[in-house]
């Protein structure tokens, strides 16, 4: 009772109310959309001033503090917020942000664990710490947390789904193509997984599967330059509908038009339908462009001389 004595004699000497309180709220959400940074982060200041027991108003404070860096400042309204309200799991979280956003990985992800001993069927812990595990090159221990929330939670997408990119980081294709193939049956207008599931199938030699799962993933977003690549790709590998494959490489280019890769796509289109002049010079602008990838530059050097034989009529 003590607490709600002072809270109400707070109210009494500043004239403050939760009504105020969160009209300052909206008026600091209000400056940062117009990037008022300082009158934004002076309005949220406000807010906590005039109801400094409110965990959901000083926790707003905090968040303000981390966009902007000011860690020191943002852990200490995260750990008032705790003391007024020990159960708020989402601080918890924001703890985490915090130490991941100051390059303490290991802290970050013990605040998570201490979240999930508190609240352990609150399912955004368990993504949040598969997510950094894999950040951190902690394939091992992503792997077994994510196979207990499949196993607690079998209908849980983002779990299948990040299971399909870790078999996919591990070449385990075959098991990525079933993780992302449930991701899908549970949230197929998840344009992404369709693209990683194009990528799997694609790794297996299943051409044909593969350009449905691309055509599912830019018919879902038609701005994925790269799941367009991908698909005129595949049409290069076959060496059928080379016409719609130039025309889709074309249009991914439109939209990253130094892209090395999505410039060797084209090439190789052209190639494969006896434009052997085209493909050279587009491969020689490709290898102009520069690559920081070895791999890369190897490969384009290897489709230059091979493209240059069949100019000179080699091949």
């Amino acid at each position: 009772m003590k607490f709600w004595r002072f809270a109400a004699v707070v109210l009494l000497l500043t004239g403050c109310s939760q009504q105020v309180a969160y009209q300052q709220l909206w008026s600091a959400i209000e400056h940062e959309q117009h990037r008022r940074e300082d009158e934004a982060l002076g309005a949220f200041r406000d807010a906590v001033e005039c109801v400094p027991y409110d965990p959901y108003v000083r926790r707003q404070l905090g968040l303000a503090y981390l966009r902007r860096g000011m860690f020191d400042e943002a852990q200490a309204e995260f750990e008032q917020v705790m003391v007024q309200e020990p159960d708020y799991v989402d601080t918890f979280r924001d703890m985490a942000d915090l130490f991941r956003a100051r390059n303490m990985p290991e802290a970050a992800l013990a605040w998570l664990e201490k979240a999930a001993s508190s609240v352990p069927d609150y399912r955004p812990l368990y993504e949040d710490q598969a997510d950094l595990l894999l950040l951190s090159d902690r394939p091992d221990e992503a792997m077994r947390l994510l196979w207990t929330v499949v196993e607690r939670w079998p209908e849980t997408s983002w779990a299948h789904y990040r299971l399909g990119r870790l078999h996919h980081q591990l070449k385990d294709f075959a098991q990525a193509e079933i993780a992302f193939r449930m991701a899908l049956a549970l949230q197929p207008d998840v344009p992404h997984a369709h693209a990683f599931l194009g990528n799997v199938l694609f790794e297996q030699g299943k051409y044909l599967e593969a350009i449905e799962a691309y055509r599912d993933a830019v018919a879902l977003d038609p701005g994925d330059h790269r799941s367009i690549n991908n698909l005129a790709w595949v049409y290069a590998v076959l060496g059928e509908r080379l016409d719609e494959g130039i025309r889709l490489s074309r249009r991914s280019l439109r939209m990253d038009p130094e892209s090395p890769t999505y410039l060797d796509t084209l090439a190789e289109l052209y190639f494969k339908n006896s434009q052997f002049t085209k493909a050279v010079d587009i491969i020689r602008y490709a290898i102009s462009l520069g690559s920081e990838d070895p791999n890369l530059r190897e490969h384009l050097a290897n489709q230059l001389k091979r493209f240059m034989a069949a100019e000179r009529g080699k091949v």
